[in-house]
C-alpha cells in the first residue's frame, strides 16, 4: 500500500511541476510589451502581441513545413547505412564484451563451486546459451531480411 501511495504521490508531483510550466508556455500574454517596447496592461487581440495565432497563419506554416520537406532529397540507403553502422558496430562489440564477461564470470564459477552449485549455474549456462543465439541471431535475421528486402524492390 505505502508503494503506491509512494507511486502516486510522485505521479501527482509530476503532473503538478507540468500544469505550473504549461500555463507559462500557453498563457495569453496580459502584461509585459508588445514587440514595440512600450508596455501593456491588458491583451492585445492582434495575433502577434498576445502570442495565438489564427488558423489561416496556422494552416500556411503547416503548409510551408510541408513544401520544405518535400523540396529537400529523399534518404538514400547508403547514407543510412554510412550512418547507422558505427552505432550497429559500437553495439555490437559492446553485446559481445558483455557476454564473454558474463561467460567468464559463470564459468569460474562453475570451476570454483560444489555439486549443488554446479546444478544452479549449469540453469544459468543454458539462459547464457539462449541469450546469445538471440543476439547473433538477430543480426543474422536482420542481415537476411534487408537482402530480401532489397531483392524485392530491384
Amino acid at each position: 500500500m505505502k508503494k503506491i501511495l509512494s507511486k502516486i504521490t510522485i505521479v501527482l508531483t509530476i503532473a503538478m511541476i507540468t500544469a505550473m510550466y504549461m500555463t507559462n508556455s500557453f498563457g495569453v500574454q496580459t502584461q509585459g510589451t508588445d514587440g514595440s517596447g512600450s508596455g501593456s496592461s491588458s491583451a492585445s487581440s492582434s495575433s502577434s502581441s498576445s502570442g495565438l495565432s489564427s488558423f489561416s497563419s496556422i494552416n500556411e506554416k503547416a503548409k510551408g513545413f510541408i513544401q520544405k520537406g518535400s523540396e529537400q532529397e529523399t534518404i538514400s540507403q547508403s547514407k543510412v547505412e554510412q550512418d547507422l553502422l558505427p552505432l550497429a558496430r559500437i553495439l555490437m562489440g559492446i553485446a559481445v564484451l558483455v557476454l564473454l564477461s558474463v561467460g567468464a564470470i559463470l564459468g569460474v564459477k562453475y570451476m570454483i563451486s560444489g555439486a549443488d552449485e554446479r546444478a544452479n549455474i549449469k540453469e544459468k549456462l543454458i539462459w547464457y546459451v539462449i541469450s546469445a543465439v538471440l543476439i547473433f541471431g538477430a543480426v543474422a535475421i536482420f542481415n537476411i531480411v534487408i537482402n530480401v528486402l532489397n531483392k524485392i524492390s530491384d
